[in-house]
Parts: structure tokens; C-alpha cells; sequence
């Protein structure tokens, strides 16, 4: 598929992510597409599996010296400077950048991106705004009653997209292909 198709579950769209960090081995796990998220970040444990939590703490200390950093709260993140004094902060995030190697949701190659890794959470994997600001996104109801969501990166958009835009939303191929001419100008 060249495209990503997630129907809602439990308020939630799913998809498979696969990464590769810090010249690690690749790794895959479930992340939930997130429009009220401005920053993606995910957490240490879907990376490093098998790290010690000193290990997990020492690599915080030091990422924390090198790699901008910021703190979550809810879907929302502030940029913070690394001196700052997170005492008044309740219950902090810290997210730290990282460059992540040959990004895939489904399958779909993104190429190298910097993404927040979260050592204060585990299981959570969100994908925001900053990636998903370049996909065509359609959210909606399929004949089947079901909320879908069909994406599709702008620079990778093909005619099996447009096939399943008209399949589960009535949406025409002519109709988007003007569209795809219209942005690429």
C-alpha cells in the first residue's frame, strides 16, 4: 500500500512505525497519529528494549547536555532552554531530539527526521504536526460507517490513493489529481 489507511479504534488511529536510532537495529512498533500534537515524540522503551534504567538515566543526562530539549504537557510541548528550572513544572516530560534513520509509517519511507524521545513515559509513540503538516489527510466517514483516515505524504502522492479516496469516501481521481497539479505548481 502507498498510502496509510487507519480506521478508528477506541478514539485512536493507529499506524506501524519502523526506525533506526543512534545506529541502533531498526525498530517497529504501534504509534497513534495525533493532529492536536505539535512536536512526535516516542518513548524510550519502544527504542530501547533492552537497556537497563541506569542506562536509560545516564543516556538522559548526556543527551540532555547535547540535544535540544523540551517538555510535554498534554498534546502540547513547549521549547525550553536546558537551564531552565523545571521545579515549577508539574509532572514534566522532558523530550529530547534525536535524528531517527529511515522513518516508515507502513511502509511508507519518510526518510531521516528529528523526533522527541521521551525517557520520562513508557508505550507512548505520537506522531504530530511536524510530519503530518506534508500529508494529504482525509478523515471521514466510509460506506461501511466507519471513521477512516486516509494519508498520503504530498510528494508521494499516487493513483492507488486516489483509488481509495473514491472507494471509502465517494472522493473522484480527477477531482485530486487537480489538486496534486495545483500544489506542485
Amino acid at each position: 500500500m502507498k498510502y496509510i489507511k487507519s480506521i478508528m479504534n477506541n478514539n485512536k488511529f493507529l499506524i506501524s512505525m519502523k526506525l533506526s536510532f543512534e545506529g541502533k537495529e531498526e525498530s517497529e512498533f504501534r504509534a497513534i497519529l495525533d493532529t492536536g500534537c505539535q512536536h512526535s515524540h516516542i518513548s524510550i522503551d519502544n527504542i530501547f528494549i533492552y537497556l537497563s534504567d541506569n542506562d536509560i538515566r545516564a543516556d538522559k543526562q548526556k543527551y540532555m547536555q547535547q540535544r535540544p530539549v523540551y517538555i510535554g504537557r498534554g498534546v502540547e510541548s513547549q521549547n525550553k532552554d536546558i537551564s531552565q528550572d523545571l521545579k515549577d513544572v508539574k509532572n514534566p516530560r522532558i523530550m529530547i531530539h534525536h535524528k531517527m534513520y529511515d522513518v516508515k509509517i507502513n511502509d511508507i519511507p519518510l526518510g531521516n527526521k528529528y523526533l522527541g524521545v521521551s525517557y520520562d513515559t513508557s508505550g507512548v509513540a505520537l506522531i504530530g504536526m511536524e510530519i503530518l503538516k506534508d500529508w494529504d489527510i482525509h478523515i471521514g466517514k466510509n460506506k461501511q460507517r466507519q471513521t477512516v483516515l486516509l494519508g498520503c505524504p504530498y510528494n508521494q502522492l499516487n493513483q492507488d490513493y486516489y483509488r481509495a479516496l473514491e472507494n471509502e469516501f465517494g472522493i473522484k481521481e480527477n477531482i485530486n489529481a487537480a489538486i496534486v497539479n495545483n500544489i506542485n505548481k
